[in-house]
């Protein structure tokens, strides 16, 4: 082979501030989720996601950007994304929509939608095609929290957690191993959802938590992490991440 030929390092086309964005990550925690309701979010948006500069990368001379280089704007640009209907692979766009901040918003949009209301030549709004409720989804390393009681039995300052007293380094500990078994919470229930009046909804809720929970411990213990001695535990974390619930 000609070695001439080859594409070398620095010709090859990488795209600046491509990577994935923190305003990005509730599109991906939802992406399983939004998968079983029948949308498809681009590959960007999947939790195994590889960048395509990574995977295949292409010359510069080719004047191309790749599908998955495009990043979703930060503000409320985030709560708006693109998606293909699995059943027709129609485009659509998914949009955020709070009902405590914006509780009339949805009301009217799905009567203007209603098939006798968009027969009124009057009306000029956009049509609501689906409506998905959302389980809790924000289960993430900062939202949940042990009950520090028998590891640190003198407590922590709140505002200084290196400290008893806010004053002296290192309060006393104990450790976790012999300290006896500990309670673990969820905390910031904001997107969390509630089914009274049935089990169908709870369900899909519940596979999309745990879901949440294992992608959550796998990038907690993962090859980079300063904890060790967890492997035995990686094999039922992977099973809680399957894109296929029956897994």
């Amino acid at each position: 082979m000609d070695c001439a030929k080859i594409p070398q390092a620095d010709t090859m086309y990488i795209p600046m501030d491509s990577e994935s964005q923190e305003c990005e990550q509730f599109w991906v925690s939802h992406q399983p989720f939004l998968a079983s309701c029948g949308y498809m979010l681009r590959p960007r948006y999947h939790p195994d996601w590889i960048p395509s500069w990574k995977s295949n990368p292409h010359p510069i001379s080719l004047l191309q950007f790749y599908e998955d280089e495009h990043v979703i704007h930060e503000g409320r640009a985030w709560r708006l994304i693109d998606a293909t209907r699995i059943s027709d692979g129609c485009k659509v766009v998914l949009k955020v929509v709070s009902l405590l901040a914006n509780e009339y918003e949805l009301r009217l949009t799905h009567f203007l939608s209603q098939p006798a209301v968009r027969r009124d030549p009057r009306n000029h709004a956009i049509p609501v095609l689906d409506v998905v409720n959302l389980p809790d989804r924000d289960i993430s390393i900062n939202n949940v929290v042990m009950d520090q009681r028998r590891i640190m039995p003198k407590r922590y300052h709140f505002g200084f957690d290196a400290s008893q007293d806010g004053i002296e380094w290192n309060p006393p500990t104990e450790l976790r191993c012999l300290a006896g078994p500990v309670d673990y919470y969820y905390i910031d229930l904001q997107f969390a959802e509630y089914f009274p009046e049935g089990r169908d909804k709870a369900i899909i809720s519940e596979i999309a938590d745990i879901y949440q929970l294992g992608a959550t411990m796998l990038d907690e213990f993962g090859a980079t992490s300063r904890h060790s001695g967890l492997s035995d535990f990686k094999p039922l974390l992977r099973n809680m991440v399957s894109v296929n619930p029956d897994e």
